[in-house]
């Protein structure tokens, strides 16, 4: 890739990124909602979580969300 090729693609790049900011609230909540939808509909994951409580007593996955899937992150 030349010089003039790699300075188009980070410039293609960065008007990509920019795009982002444009996002308004409700489209983060839906992005949130379909990551939500991700995080509880899998199995590996809930099952890597190792919560033997729920495990236990048969808990759906609606149950993890708040308890081992918070709904914000957490800046130690």
């Amino acid at each position: 890739m030349t010089l003039a090729e790699r300075k188009e693609f980070y410039k293609d790049e960065i008007e990509h990124l920019r795009s982002y900011t444009q996002i308004t609230q409700h489209e983060n909540v839906n992005y949130k909602e379909k990551i939500k939808h991700v995080l509880l509909n899998s199995k590996e994951l809930l099952y890597a979580l190792n919560n033997t409580e729920f495990e236990d007593n048969h808990a759906t996955a609606a149950d993890y969300y708040c308890v081992n899937i918070l709904p914000y992150i957490l800046d130690p």
